[in-house]
Order: C-alpha cells, then sequence, then structure tokens
C-alpha cells in the first residue's frame, strides 16, 4: 500500500473516529445528567462505552477472539497485561467494565474527558497515602455488581514482556466475594500477517509517543488480528500475602502471553512514561 493509500485510509477512520467520540460524549453526558445515583450512572457509563466500542472496533477491522470468557453473570477483578489504548477496547467491547486509572489520565486533555465519561476508577500514584480509600472505592463497585480491569504493571509495555506488577490495588478484592480473573491480550496479525516487532509500535503504546500520533499510526492498518483469553480464578482474604498473590497472578499471564518477536541482537526499548491504566 502506497503512502497516498495509507494516509486516505487514516484520514477515513480519523473522520469516523471524531463522529464516534462526538456521540459518545454526548450521550454519556446526557446520562451524567439524567442518572444522580452513583451506581445507576456508573452502570449507563460503562454500557455506553461497549455499545460505542464494539462499533468503533469494527470500524478499525478489530478481529476479536475470545477465549474461556467468565459468566456475564458474575464480576470479577480483571487482571491482565498492558500494551497500549486497544487493549481496552477488546476489553471493553466484550461487556460492560468498568477501569481503574491513574490520576494522570484524568488531567490529561481529552483523554481525561473520555476516561471520566467511561465510568472510570482514578487512582492517585503519586500519593501512596490515598492508597486505602482507592481500594474502598474498587471494592464498593465489585460488590456492586460491577467488574472491575486494573492493570497492575501500572504502565503499557512495548511488548517484549511482561512489566513488574504493582502489588496493593490486587488486594481490593479481598472481603468482597468477587474473585481475581487472570486475563491474557495477544496481538495475533497486522494487515494479515504474524505479529512481530514490523508492528509493534502500531499496536502497543509506550515511551514518549503522544495519543494522537499513536492512534494516527493505528488507523493506517487495514486489520488487526487479537486474542484475549481468561484463566485462573483467584478467591482472596485479608490474610493473603499480596506479594504472593501478585506473584501468582504475574506467573499465570506470563505463562499465556506470547512475547512479541524481535530479531536477535536487536536492542529493545524499555518501556517509558504510563499511558493508561495501572
Amino acid at each position: 500500500m502506497t503512502w497516498v493509500g495509507r494516509t486516505f485510509r487514516a484520514s477515513y477512520k480519523f473522520v469516523l473516529f471524531i463522529f464516534y467520540v462526538t456521540a459518545y460524549l454526548s450521550i454519556s453526558y446526557l446520562g451524567r445528567l439524567y442518572f444522580r445515583s452513583e451506581r445507576k450512572r456508573r452502570e449507563f457509563h460503562a454500557r455506553t462505552v461497549t455499545f460505542v466500542v464494539s462499533r468503533g472496533c469494527k470500524m478499525l477491522n478489530i478481529r476479536r477472539r475470545y477465549i474461556n470468557v467468565p459468566s456475564a453473570e458474575k464480576s470479577f477483578l480483571l487482571v491482565g497485561n498492558h500494551l497500549g489504548f486497544l487493549d481496552i477496547l477488546v476489553l471493553a467491547s466484550l461487556r460492560p467494565t468498568l477501569f481503574v486509572t491513574s490520576m494522570e489520565m484524568r488531567e490529561t486533555p481529552l483523554l481525561g474527558l473520555l476516561c471520566e465519561m467511561g465510568g472510570c476508577l482514578f487512582v492517585e500514584r503519586r500519593n501512596r497515602l490515598r492508597i486505602l480509600t482507592e481500594m474502598e472505592e474498587i471494592r464498593s463497585a465489585l460488590k456492586d455488581g460491577f467488574s472491575v480491569a486494573l492493570y497492575p504493571e501500572g504502565t503499557s509495555g512495548d511488548g517484549s514482556r511482561v512489566l513488574p506488577f504493582k502489588k496493593s490495588l490486587l488486594m481490593a478484592a479481598a472481603e468482597t466475594g468477587v474473585p481475581i480473573k487472570a486475563m491474557v491480550i495477544n496481538y495475533r496479525k497486522i494487515n494479515g500477517e504474524p505479529m512481530d516487532h514490523r508492528w509493534r509500535d502500531y499496536v502497543c503504546w509506550y515511551g514518549d509517543l503522544a495519543f494522537l500520533p499513536a492512534i494516527w499510526r493505528l488507523f493506517q492498518l487495514k486489520s488487526i488480528d487479537v486474542d484475549l483469553s481468561f484463566h485462573d480464578e483467584i478467591h482472596l482474604t485479608p490474610d493473603h500475602d499480596r506479594r504472593k498473590v501478585a506473584a501468582l497472578v504475574q506467573g499465570i499471564i506470563e505463562m499465556h502471553y506470547d512475547p512479541i518477536p524481535f530479531p536477535e541482537g536487536e536492542a529493545i526499548k524499555p518501556a517509558g512514561k504510563i499511558k493508561e491504566s495501572n
């Protein structure tokens, strides 16, 4: 495909993106005005995200395969690896879910508004004193019957490995009766070709790349094939050691994650600034 063809495709998708974002924000804002109950408001926001994002995935030709999908009748603390904003689209298009993200994201122009209107739960990584309050907010959402998605790497990576987990928020599931459910995202094909280092920067959002250049690169693609698989349930009590819990969940995810292949001898860039959920 020529540069002209890629630019035309990206421009067309960008126009549709603006349409979807405008519709999403308009619907979400009306729901915010109408629903007074926080629970009802969050439910409305989560369902709106699923409705809009599922259509956005079709626009982007994201061919999703879901493996071992858990019952929609149960709620979970969904814990997975994180490569970029596409991970969120793939999960949100499956079913309504609340996402844990950072206060830095809330302060980011446009992205902060999208997160807030999606019913996200915000955490302040820059202030450890708030961790108990934030855990209680996650716990409250789980008790209300919501599934909550947490990406404990604290940053989106470059696909070479699963990064070390931050431990504290994993314990939010304790005393709720809601289990942790491990999930793993693997990008399999781009434009019909097997996933490798050439396509890494089209689906992974890491380092210092800004949001708009990242989505422009994404919009140039013809198709994306991705697997989202679900694995072991882990039931917690307050007596569990958070380090052992984090090691157990990370081990499950690493077992089922296929790192993006890199040519032998190529230096793999480390993940940079935090871009998404933590």
